[in-house]
């Protein structure tokens, strides 16, 4: 069997730089599957790994299957994994036409040039085995390879072991001679083609055998050392596979190459789970079907993380969590701020943020220099916190954890997050929370610490805290804003009339609460109801908008006049109809003939704040005291929408599932244009139905946020399409950069960012598959923002002078966007291949 030695190649395991990716939640001790033993030993034979691909390339695909890397040669009858000194790899790396990827190196000397989508390399190789305590605590993966960056506390930087990847060649450090033949003499790791075979073989540098402990280790020998970094070593630390056929271990692999056939960048984390005899043979944990190799341990998925995160990418080359574990373990620190970075806790706090009780951040040399991941910091001159705000409740675990039959995305240890309790996974939390003395602050400020006293270990947690009662809690703790189960009323909206004689607006609905007709008005509050019209662009190519007629004027900051805000209403009147129905007829006190939508030329002004309160604004827009001009000219064939929004009678009231709409047509013809281009469905992904603003509906949302409408605290335009493009960008925009400020409603936007990939507009946002409020009709208009690109949606993101420079020039007596940003433009300049570059 004849090999090729590939380049060899180091990547310095960045540890801390993890934005939030989910994961995490206690460790369970329940296996995931049997173990079984593997049909032969070391290296398949002849062409069977290229065979086997080839017989089915959907499925050996490692780009959609990555695990194939590792079943593969398990199918061809081989191991992937041998425990020698150095465990020795075998795996198979398969592109979308079932043939072999060649040419894959440990590190590409000639960078970019050679591979500009893996310019430092192309596989990295880690190795962790999983402990299993005996005191009921959860089990956790140790790395069997550690690293140490520091040999002292220079006051910035601490001497911490951290989890690490297997050491690879640089440019300056490479193997003798004798490497291959004599493993003792190993520094950097050794890939190894097999172009014949279809299958590369990686041979560790890390002897996983015989204890080398980080005080005996060579600093500098096969990781790089730094005027920063004086001591960085490599070590196994004491944590040596264990030859028992039971302890379960793990390796991983992060693979990044471009796929031959497709010519696409495809980065992934094989993980291949096993245990080892005494001959060193890794033996898979399979399935309950006895084939199927299966992971052990897996607590969340990543399909869960990508559901916000898109494609989760950490590290460059980090995509999944259960690849993740094999080094950020519960004795692994970040060497800057000497700050745990155990997954599950790591990834907990991240994703609390803000609303942690003590200041969490990673790999940040101070709190004076910028960069890294902040969870929560605490500025101690001005006392300002900043960190990242999660979408939705955190209390919402099955969020990224469910291990429930109907789960999406079911894991074996998906429901640990309820029945196995730990005082880190818990703490990582509620880390006001001192479970070594009992005491400390619990997250609702109260100072009575742990009820259940001190607690030195895991042992007891489950006796008050399980798997019934666990979820219990943390929806006891959730709003009904934030819970969707806790909201059981609804609206529908089945007419809306305009009277010919008199411009009356009438609205027909009825209400039921779970299912079950209400047809007492006192059991829910009285509706507020918005009224708009949908309004063709005035430009050629330029879109369609809604215009409020239920506005007002306001300010909220002296120093500036009141602005036009789109609005509802509940001043009319509502009747109980003999079916079983309600009506509402609109008051429109905006109306020069009150309730009569022909005649809406004003708004009145609700400003709190002087010189401008209620009746006292008299200047620029003012008719007369109390009032603006804000004329809404009636055009009864244009499509108009009525919003609907109301409350459960209770104590307290509770929302109603979600807002009402109903488009119509005054002059009585059938509807046939009208606009939605994002559902909240879409929002849920990340958002789950939680509460914005007023609204659960963006079909409810824009009929007051349009582009005639505005901030009261700054002046600053709310069309939604607008203010939601550059809320979810955030810290990237160029204007932000450019030391630029964006607040709406004295919320400052300016430090968030999408969890995702911002360029990827179809990923959640604007998905052609979301379907409108309690049905499964498609949107009218989800493809719009491609098809139909236009200045207002383009210009929220790209702001920088010069982008709005080229929008502000193209857009004169047209929109001329399209022509080069259309789907159908011959310039290769329409908007998905241009976000996609």
């Amino acid at each position: 069997m004849k090999f090729k030695l590939a380049a060899w190649g180091l990547a310095v395991l960045a540890i801390g730089t993890l934005t939030a990716c989910g994961g995490g939640g206690g460790g369970g001790d329940a296996g995931g599957g049997t173990t079984a033993a593997a049909a032969g030993g070391g290296a398949p034979t002849g062409t069977s790994v290229a065979v086997a691909a080839a017989a089915a390339p959907a499925a050996t695909n490692t780009a959609s299957n990555p695990n194939q890397a590792f079943a593969l040669i398990l199918t061809a009858g081989g191991a992937p994994v041998v425990i020698q000194s150095p465990p020795v790899l075998n795996f198979a790396v398969i592109d979308s036409t079932g043939k072999h990827v060649p040419g894959l190196t440990l590190f590409n000397a000639a960078g970019a040039t050679a591979d500009p989508n893996c310019s430092g390399n192309n596989v990295t190789a880690a190795i962790a085995k999983l402990d299993v305590p005996a005191d009921n605590s959860p089990a956790t993966w140790q790395s069997l390879i550690s690293r140490q960056r520091m040999a002292a506390d220079t006051g910035v930087r601490y001497a911490v072991t951290e989890g690490s990847i297997d050491p690879k060649p640089t440019a300056t450090i490479t193997n003798p001679a004798t490497a291959l033949t004599d493993p003792s003499t190993r520094i950097v790791g050794i890939l190894e083609e097999n172009a014949t075979g279809g299958y590369y073989t990686y041979r560790f540098a890390t002897d996983v055998s015989t204890t080398l402990l980080m005080a005996d280790a060579v600093a500098g020998k096969n990781v790089a050392t730094t005027s920063t970094q004086t001591a960085n070593k490599i070590a196994n630390n004491g944590n040596l596979a264990v030859k028992d056929g039971k302890t379960i271990h793990r390796v991983g692999l992060q693979l990044c190459y471009t796929d031959p056939a497709t010519k696409a960048k495809v980065v992934v984390n094989p993980i291949f789970d096993f245990t080892v005899g005494a001959d060193g043979i890794g033996v898979a944990v399979k399935a309950a079907d006895g084939k199927t190799p299966t992971d052990y341990r897996k607590v969340v998925d990543k399909a869960s993380c990508n559901e916000c995160h898109g494609t989760l990418t950490v590290h460059g080359t980090r995509v999944d969590p259960n690849y993740c574990v094999i080094c950020h373990n519960a004795n692994s620190k970040d060497y800057t701020t000497n700050t745990t970075i155990d997954f599950k806790l790591m990834v907990h706090k991240v994703h609390m943020g803000k609303e942690l009780t003590k200041d969490y951040v990673v790999n940040r040399i101070s709190t004076a220099t910028s960069g890294g991941v902040v969870a929560k910091l605490t500025n101690t001159t001005t006392g300002l916190v900043s960190g990242i705000v999660y979408p939705q409740a955190q209390q919402n675990c099955v969020k990224c954890h469910d291990g429930s039959a109907s789960a999406t995305n079911k894991t074996t240890q998906g429901d640990n997050w309820k029945s196995v309790p730990s005082r880190n996974a818990c703490g990582a939390c509620h880390d006001g929370i001192d479970f070594a003395t009992g005491k400390g602050t619990t997250l609702g400020g109260a100072t009575t610490g742990h009820i259940g006293g001190a607690k030195g270990d895991d042992k007891q947690c489950v006796l008050c805290h399980d798997a019934t009662s666990v979820p219990v809690y943390h929806q006891d703790t959730m709003t009904t804003t934030e819970d969707a189960a806790k909201r059981t009323m609804s609206a529908t909206i089945s007419k809306v009339e305009v009277g010919a004689t008199d411009g009356s607006v009438t609205v027909t609905f009825t209400v039921s609460d779970g299912g079950a007709a209400v047809t007492d008005s006192t059991k829910f509050t009285k509706p507020q109801f918005s009224l708009a019209k949908l309004v063709p662009g005035a430009l050629v190519g330029e879109s369609s908008h809604w215009v409020s007629y239920t506005g007002r004027f306001r300010t909220k900051d002296a120093t500036k006049e009141p602005v036009l805000q789109g609005y509802s209403e509940n001043g009319g009147t509502l009747t109980a109809n003999a079916d079983g129905t309600f009506s509402y007829k609109f008051a429109l006190a905006t109306a020069d003939v009150a309730g009569d939508i022909r005649t809406v030329t004003h708004a009145h002004n609700v400003s709190t704040v002087a010189p401008y309160a209620t009746t006292t604004w008299t200047g620029a827009g003012a008719t007369v005291a109390g009032t603006g001009v804000n004329v809404v000219a009636y055009e009864p064939a244009l499509t108009h929408r009525v919003g609907m929004e109301f409350q459960k009678v209770g104590t307290p009231n509770v929302d109603a599932v979600t807002n009402a709409y109903f488009d119509f047509v005054p002059d009585g013809s059938a509807v046939s244009t009208t606009r939605n281009i994002v559902t909240m469905n879409n929002c849920s992904a990340c958002h789950a139905g939680v509460k914005l603003h007023k609204g659960y509906a963006t079909e409810y949302c824009v009929t007051c946020h349009n582009q005639s409408t505005f901030d009261p605290y700054t002046g600053e335009t709310v069309d939604l399409q607008r203010f939601i493009h550059k809320l979810h960008r955030g810290k990237d925009l160029p204007s932000i950069q450019a030391g630029g400020t964006f607040k709406i409603n004295a919320i400052d936007f300016a430090a968030g960012r999408f969890p995702g990939n911002i360029a990827d507009c179809a990923f959640a946002c604007h998905k052609e598959t979301g379907t409108k409020p309690g049905t499964t009709a498609l949107l009218e208009n989800a493809a719009n923002w491609y098809k139909v690109p236009s200045k207002r949606a383009c210009e929220a993101c790209h702001d920088s002078t010069a982008a709005l420079a080229h929008i502000n020039g193209q857009v004169t007596a047209a929109q001329e966007c399209t022509t080069c940003h259309g789907a159908t433009t011959t310039f290769g300049l329409d908007v998905k291949s241009v976000h996609n570059r």
